[in-house]
């Protein structure tokens, strides 16, 4: 029997990753303040930035129960066992409706499935849902990929920052004043995920600090680990701004995986187009799980 992997958008898979890793992905839905949109679908990440040079504001809508339902009643009646990883609960409201489906589920269904809060987002639940899809397909049994999930939900560690404070200042996160000043003097917060939700980790000041204490971080951190654990990477509007972070790993580690997608919607809404984010695990990854990774 299958395990099928599902998460939804917000871990900035593509349609075609999606494809590849034999992940269902399901849709947040986003809104104009005018008409309501399914990412991806109706809407890619390159139509919030162009919204945004309007000073459009956009929002997110967590996933119907109904919705929940209807995609994981398809995947049980295809004879598939699965896990759902979420949007941190944290972030969403979504996490708990997949749990109402998933009890109305128990009461049809004799198979196997679960929802997993990742207390991620982004590019972090992107991680863990490429770990898992890899090992799903790899052959690692239903209760094997909970354990394998929990030790990533628990070792993923994200690590973001804007060059541009504007929407975060639109999002309510800060001052206009505040936003004003840290733009004039090159301000970079650096954030991270903590318990499920963003906060500010430090300030750093000027592009080059910011990549460096990044980097280093990570670098540091990997050093030790085998060559196949990944470093993922995602980007606001152009590429450019993770090609010196691609290029520094690529030269001062010994990993040969590190894979870069473009921001999705969920997540640009709150950045803007001028951001990067990291994702890597603070521990290496388990003996038992390394063949099937």
């Amino acid at each position: 029997m299958t395990v099928k992997i599902i998460t939804d958008t917000s871990s900035d898979f593509s349609l075609e990753q999606a494809k590849e890793y034999g992940v269902e992905l399901l849709s947040i839905y986003i809104s104009d303040g005018e008409k309501e949109y399914k990412d991806l679908i109706d809407i890619n990440s390159q139509d919030i930035f162009k919204g945004q040079e309007k000073n459009i504001k956009f929002t997110t809508s967590q996933i119907p129960v109904f919705e929940y339902y209807t995609n994981f009643k398809k995947v049980l009646d295809e004879g598939n066992d699965f896990i759902y990883i979420s949007l941190s609960s944290g972030m969403s409201g979504s996490y708990n409706n997949s749990l109402l489906a998933i009890e109305e589920l128990k009461k049809e269904y004799k198979q196997n499935f679960i929802a997993l809060d990742s207390k991620a987002a982004s590019v972090g639940l992107g991680l863990i849902v490429r770990y898992l899809a890899e090992a799903a397909k790899k052959g690692l049994n239903y209760n094997d990929l909970i354990e394998f999930a929990e030790f990533l939900i628990e070792n993923v560690v994200h690590l973001f920052t804007v060059f541009n404070l504007d929407e975060l200042y639109r999002g309510g996160r800060l001052r206009k004043s505040t936003a004003n000043i840290g733009n004039l003097l090159s301000i970079r917060p650096i954030i991270h995920v903590v318990d499920g939700e963003l906060k500010l980790r430090e300030i750093s000041k000027g592009n080059k600090m910011v990549y460096k204490k990044i980097s280093n971080e990570i670098i540091k951190t990997m050093k030790s680990y085998g060559e196949d654990e990944l470093i993922y990477l995602v980007y606001g509007k152009e590429r450019n701004y993770i090609d010196p972070l691609f290029e520094k790993y690529k030269k001062e580690s010994n990993l040969k995986r590190i894979d870069t997608n473009p921001v999705g919607c969920t997540i640009s809404i709150h950045t803007g187009s001028e951001f990067f984010g990291n994702a890597f695990l603070k521990k290496e990854i388990p003996e038992k799980f390394k063949k099937y990774s």
